[in-house]
């Protein structure tokens, strides 16, 4: 199977074998044929193959609302994009989209949004509990969880460090060009 050709797209006539990893993982979220062997190519290679799709955006929205919850449930060596993958698939577990293809669910204190249109989920992006309140137009499920609002020294939110307990950038103190103050 790994000596078919690609039949089309951007690497038609090559081998799946020398199809780089980032197309496979596009390709798997695809409902067309080629979706399977793309999974297959990528077990057999030894990648990570998800039942879900993970964005940009969810990663850095972790990496500035949930560092303490990532510090404190990671798995050794496991990476952020991981983890948002193995509690994401675990947030999923616990869901009941009900019929509607954009959701949320609450699971270890973070709200997951997922939208089901593909041919695996993807966790679209993740939300403080407090966050949900702006967006009237989802309904969360509620979990057991709560979520302190701190993070350590040395992590967004924590002390000093540049951000506010949110995640979000501290404005930088205008600097005195006149040396006045």
């Amino acid at each position: 199977m790994s000596d078919e050709l690609m039949p089309e797209g951007k690497f038609k006539g090559v081998t799946i074998q020398q199809v780089p990893p980032g197309y496979l993982r596009r390709l798997a979220n695809t409902r067309g044929p080629l979706a399977q062997i793309a999974r297959e190519e990528m077990r057999r290679r030894g990648m990570t193959v998800y039942a879900l799709e993970v964005t940009a955006h969810a990663v850095d929205r972790a990496s500035l609302r949930a560092p303490r919850l990532f510090l404190d449930t990671r798995l050794k060596d496991e990476g952020l994009h991981a983890w948002l993958g193995r509690m994401a698939e675990a947030a999923l577990l616990k869901a009941n989209p009900n019929g509607r293809i954009n959701f949320r669910v609450e699971h270890e204190g973070i709200v997951w949004v997922f939208d089901l249109r593909y041919e695996v989920p993807v966790l679209m992006s993740i939300w403080l509990p407090h966050e949900t309140e702006e967006h009237e137009n989802s309904e969360a499920i509620q979990g057991p969880h709560g979520l302190s609002g701190t993070a350590p020294q040395g992590v967004p939110g924590g002390h000093g460090d540049g951000f506010d307990q949110a995640g979000a950038r501290e404005p930088a103190e205008e600097p005195d060009p006149q040396g006045l103050l």
